[in-house]
This record gives C-alpha cells, structure tokens and sequence, in this order.
C-alpha cells in the first residue's frame, strides 16, 4: 500500500436528510435507528454507514472533533490535554508521554464516542471496515458537496448497489496544523501497535482529494468520526426490511441463485470499480446473468432498494 503523509498522520495501510446520497431507485423509506439514518452501501460484510458525522447536522458539515477514545470535543487538541497518556517529567523541564492501554478494538466499548453519542447500535467502524469500504467503492473528490457553491468539499464514496454516502473534508483547526492541500482525517476503532515518533497512535482513514487510505496518526489528534452498524442491526430495529432471513446466494454457471422465493428480489452484477454492469430480475430463486468476460465482480441481491446479501465472484 503507498504511503503519504497528511496532519502528520504517516499512512500504512441527530436525524440527517439524505435522500440525494441513497441510490436513485431506491424510493423506499429511509433506513433510521435511534434517530440517525443509514446507508446500506452492499458491503460484504453487512456494514451499513451513517450519513452525518457525530456533532453534523447534514451529510455536508464536519461535526464535532475527538481524540481517540475520548468522548468529549473541544477546540485544541495535544498531548498535554489528552486524558489518555502518561507523563513522565525527566526533572529538567521535558516529558516523555506514554500510553494508557484502551485495548486494540475500541468499538463498542466506553472508549467509542459513537457509542456514547448515538447509542446502541452505533459504534465506530474499524480499519478493516475502513479498507472494505475502499475496495468496493468506488470514490471521487468533489469540491462542492450536491454541487452547491456554500457546500464543503470531500470525498463522494459511490457503491456498486448505487447508494452513497459523503465524507466531508474535515481538518479541524484545533491541531494546531494549517494542512496544505484539502483533506479528510477520520478515525476508526483500531489501535496502532506501533508508535508514531514515539508518540502513541491508532488507525484512521484520511484523504487528501481524492488519494484515501488508511494509516496511524497520533491519539490526540482531533479528527471526525463516521459511525457503523451492522446489517442485522439495522433489520432488528427496521422489521420491514426483509422478510424473514437474509437469503443465500450462490453463483453457478452464468446463473444466480437463491434460497429466497419472494417476489421482487433482483441481482446488480457490477464490476469492482463500482460499475453496475446489468441488472438481473430473480424468479423462483434464479436469474440468468448474460455472459461475463474474465475478471472478479460483485453481486448485491437487493429488494425494496435494500442489499439483502452481496456474492463476490471470479469468473475465468
């Protein structure tokens, strides 16, 4: 994975309407849990994404600052403030700061402020969800958020199941960094093993246009954060979802199949740039996929412009 270099981050590896970043033919009820909107974005792991940041009031403000594992925002952030190091004065004016072990997955813990903010089931996403997130989507830097000129820049991450969802560029000004290009910092669950010049760090997502990755930046850092749950959370607290269970899916000899007999269930073939290549109507548990030249796709099983399940394919 390349790396690069943004807040001195070194890379290594509230009710928001959003009805302009849901797919233009899903037409259905929006999907809401504890009074925030998701997205289900056909991830194969079951992964839906809110629409705001904690602190925003729409898809297109930044919301509130926080260091990792913290709760609270405020308007500077360093190591002095931050409540989870340790210092150690050397007796001649300067201190070494350690860590306080918060473990190697905040997520859903005391430690996660999505958690604390939103409540059950939200949760911060990890690197992992991060990094699943880049490679299905597909992802484009706009320099005005819905095309209006007051809207702020970020980062439009666009799924093969034609949902969306908006990252707004979020440099907050109380690092005490001026950044030199337009990006986005947002933190997720992971921890760091490694310090960052000997400062101890955790995983975050962060863009600089439209160049994202993850990578390990400094605790203390005040960055967004984007909150998660899952698939099963989401059909928990929205019964009308689905019908019963999520059905199997299975591809065999240019046809896809299911265990599900329901009406109204159909296939997106797309590619893993995001492009969804045709759309396959399901009748009695089958749909017949035209042919597929050589490569790896992705088939999201969707009713009611929900992903009920997604299949990744090779075909040779």
């Amino acid at each position: 994975m390349k790396r690069f270099f943004s807040l001195l981050i070194v890379s290594f590896g509230m009710t928001c309407a959003a009805q302009d970043l849901r797919s233009a033919d899903a037409n259905d009820a929006p999907i809401i849990v504890e009074g925030h909107e998701a997205v289900d974005l056909g991830l194969p792991s079951g992964t839906l994404w809110a629409t705001c940041n904690i602190g925003a009031e729409s898809p297109s403000t930044p919301g509130s600052y926080f260091a990792w594992g913290e709760n609270e925002t405020r308007d500077t952030f360093n190591w002095q403030n931050y409540s989870f190091y340790e210092e150690d004065p050397d007796g001649n004016g300067n201190s070494t700061y350690s860590a306080i072990d918060l473990g190697n997955n905040i997520s859903a813990t005391q430690y996660d402020v999505a958690r604390f903010r939103w409540g059950a089931p939200w949760r911060m996403p990890t690197r992992e969800e991060y990094e699943e997130l880049l490679e299905f989507c597909s992802t484009e830097f706009i320099s005005h958020y819905d095309g209006h000129l007051s809207g702020l820049p970020g980062l439009r991450v666009s799924a093969p199941n034609g949902s969306q969802i908006f990252l707004t560029a979020s440099d907050c000004p109380g690092n005490g960094i001026t950044p030199a290009v337009i990006s986005g910092n947002y933190w997720s669950a992971t921890s760091e093993p490694e310090s960052l010049n000997d400062i101890p760090s955790a995983v975050a997502l962060t863009f600089q246009n439209s160049d994202a990755r993850t990578g390990a930046a400094a605790r203390h850092y005040g960055m967004s954060v984007r909150p998660v749950i899952s698939r099963q959370d989401a059909v928990n607290s929205n019964p009308e979802m689905m019908i019963g269970t999520a059905p199997g899916l299975r591809y065999e000899n240019g046809a896809v199949f299911t265990e599900c007999h329901s009406d109204g269930y159909v296939a997106l073939v797309a590619d893993l740039a995001g492009r969804t290549l045709c759309t396959v109507a399901i009748n009695d548990g089958r749909g017949t996929i035209p042919v597929l030249t050589k490569g790896i796709y992705l088939i999201n099983l969707c009713r009611d412009g929900h992903t009920a399940a997604t299949l990744k394919i090779s075909v040779k």
